[in-house]
């Protein structure tokens, strides 16, 4: 009897801690995930995403489990309670494990990291600089230079725009190109080098969360199609690198 229960101790217990072993992710839909494996993850009603995005090899990927309400109805995100910084509701409103909890932010200011959209889809781009002194913005390069959509990162009002500079043009709208600036709760975003004639939204305008303000281009002081993008905090004009301040951190360096 012993021997049976040292077995069974031996075999539950790494199953138990795999997702400790490999950790959280985010998938390329922006959502916050766990590293499991992937039968695991269909076993919790998960969604895998096959861009191997976690340690470990190709059976272990970033397993995602959607959206949710919380007990008071509030919308948020089914995530590792880890990741949340925001408020977790601890009444198992999710698939997954225990460690898997309805994550709302309390507040439309996006301050719960996993709720922000990203500005670019993660499996349609990767930096090719980052944020360093010098360079107070992230540039994001598409896969063979397309022209794809960018998103806003969370609901605000659109503050300025610039439109109608030609590729490489920098005498139109300045060095940033063809451009929007988007005014949210805490933060200020800017897109760069935006294609001309593309952009989908005004001065004034509401924008919400996820919603196409425009694409990708090569206008401004540019060297190829990519966005640089920029976050600077309302309340001193800091910039901030997109990556750590809004934790849109899903994209390959190139």
């Amino acid at each position: 009897m012993q021997i049976d229960m040292l077995f069974v101790f031996a075999v539950v217990l790494p199953l138990a801690t795999l997702a400790q072993q490999y950790g959280t992710c985010t998938a390329r839909n922006g959502l916050s995930g766990e590293c499991i494996s992937t039968s695991a993850c269909a076993a919790n009603r998960g969604v895998s995403d096959p861009a191997n995005l976690c340690p470990g090899d190709s059976t272990i990927q970033c397993c995602t489990y959607g959206t949710c309400k919380n007990s008071q109805g509030v919308e948020g995100k089914c995530q590792p309670t880890s990741t949340c910084k925001g408020s977790s509701d601890p009444a198992n409103l999710c698939p997954g494990g225990n460690n898997i909890q309805c994550c709302t932010s309390g507040s439309s200011s996006g301050t719960a990291s996993q709720s922000h959209h990203p500005p670019v889809l993660y499996n349609e781009a990767c930096v090719t600089q980052g944020f360093h002194a010098g360079h107070s913005g992230v540039d994001i390069g598409s896969y063979g230079a397309k022209s794809v959509n960018l998103y806003a990162v969370w609901d605000g009002t659109v503050t300025s725009t610039c439109n109608g500079a030609r590729d490489y043009d920098r005498a139109t709208c300045g060095d940033c190109g063809n451009y929007v600036t988007v005014r949210h709760n805490s933060v200020i975003v800017t897109y760069c080098h935006m294609k001309s004639g593309t952009l989908t939204v005004t001065n004034g305008q509401r924008v919400v969360r996820g919603q196409v303000v425009g694409k990708m281009g090569t206008s401004g002081q540019s060297t190829g199609v990519h966005l640089h993008v920029t976050v600077r905090e309302i309340s001193n004009n800091a910039a901030k690198d997109i990556r750590t301040r809004l934790g849109l951190n899903g994209w390959r360096s190139c």
